[in-house]
C-alpha cells in the first residue's frame, strides 16, 4: 500500500503540472490575441457600443411601440420560416414527372420483352426447356 507521503508528493506534482499548464495556455492565448489585427480588436469594441446604443434606444420606446415592433418582428420571422407553396408545388410536379418517366420506361421495357419473346429472340429458360422435353428433372 502506498504511504501518505507518496500520495502527498503525487498531489503536489499534479498541482504543479496543472499550474504550469494554465500558465502556458494563458501565455499562448495572449500571444494569439496580440497577433490579431487591430481592426478585429476594434470590431468587438464597436459591436459592444452598438449594442449599448440599441438597448438605450429600446428603453426610450413606449410600450405601444414595443408591442407593435415585437408583432412586426414575429410576423417577419413567421414569413421567413413558413414553407413556400410555390416551391412545394414545383417539387411535387418534378417528382411526378420523374415517376412518369420511370413508368414509361418500364412499360417500354415490358413491350420489348414481349416482342422478343414472340420473335423467339430470347433463349429458352431451363424450366421452359424441361417443360417442352416432357418432364422436369428430379432432385
Amino acid at each position: 500500500m502506498k504511504s501518505p507521503e507518496n500520495i502527498n508528493n503525487a498531489a503536489e506534482k499534479a498541482e504543479h503540472l496543472f499550474d504550469q499548464t494554465i500558465a502556458t495556455a494563458t501565455d499562448k492565448a495572449k500571444e494569439l490575441l496580440n497577433q490579431a489585427p487591430d481592426s478585429l480588436k476594434d470590431a468587438g469594441i464597436e459591436a459592444k457600443e452598438a449594442t449599448g446604443k440599441a438597448v438605450a434606444a429600446l428603453k426610450n420606446l413606449t410600450t405601444s411601440q414595443k408591442v407593435v415592433g415585437g408583432a412586426l418582428l414575429a410576423a417577419g420571422l413567421a414569413y421567413l420560416v413558413a414553407p413556400k407553396k410555390k416551391g412545394k408545388a414545383k417539387r411535387k410536379a418534378a417528382a411526378l414527372d420523374q415517376l412518369l418517366l420511370f413508368v414509361n420506361d418500364r412499360i417500354e421495357g415490358y413491350k420489348r420483352a414481349v416482342d422478343e419473346t414472340r420473335d423467339g429472340a430470347c433463349a429458352p429458360t431451363t424450366s421452359s426447356w424441361w417443360a417442352k422435353a416432357g418432364s422436369l428433372p428430379r432432385s
